[in-house]
């Protein structure tokens, strides 16, 4: 539109715009996971009961329901058990747009077991015993490392720590006097998760 003001032509834009509001769509939840265990993921974006989504995940299963796949109306959750070998992903399609998450997977925390050379020993009272050797400790998260302790049992059923044995593996410095278990406990710094190792045991033959 021209407007014509003292003799000089001005052009005149009118310009429209419109103030919509736009929501990326987002997962979130856990991307680091062990095998068997359910976790929550959270759907975010600009949606209302009228939005249809599709959501589907490799390397493990929606809670629930035996498809891959789970069409319907929006909802904001959608709780995964996992169970492949080292990957999986999320890919949601929806009305709103898509999202998709990656995800980790590690296998639950186990122990280690004890060579099978030194599971039982057979000693005199005046013999240093052999060290016990246990393999290193494994899953429990996705780049894990562990604290060990190890500990011993007069009867294989009540267990105390052994002071300052924290290593991989049990050394004996002395002889022992009295016959015992022995087993090492493994943990992550990152979870209150726990698991033992194999039991060993050395018998005193007096």
């Amino acid at each position: 539109m021209r407007k014509i003001i003292g003799g000089f032509i001005f052009s005149v834009i009118l310009l429209s715009t419109s103030n919509k509001l736009f929501s990326q769509v987002t997962l979130t939840g856990p991307d680091c996971v062990t095998t068997n265990t359910v976790y929550l993921y959270t759907i975010n974006g600009n949606f209302d009961s009228s939005h249809t989504w599709t959501i589907c995940v490799t390397g493990g299963s929606i809670d629930g329901i035996d498809s891959s796949c789970e069409q319907g109306k929006w909802d904001p959750f959608v709780k995964i058990s996992w169970n492949g070998d080292s990957v999986g992903s999320l890919q949601l399609t929806s009305d709103s747009g898509n999202a998709s998450l990656h995800v980790a997977i590690t296998t639950q925390l186990t122990g280690g077991a004890i060579d099978s050379a030194v599971v039982i020993q057979v000693v005199d009272s005046v013999t240093t015993p052999n060290t016990i050797l246990c393999s290193v400790a494994s899953g429990g998260g996705c780049a894990p490392s562990y604290l060990y302790q190890w500990q011993q049992s007069a009867d294989n059923l009540t267990w105390v720590d052994l002071p300052d044995a924290t290593s991989r593996n049990l050394e004996f410095s002395t002889a022992i006097q009295q016959s015992a278990y022995y087993r090492r406990r493994a943990k992550t710094p990152t979870s209150d998760a726990i698991a033992y190792s194999s039991v060993a045991a050395i018998f005193i033959n007096r």
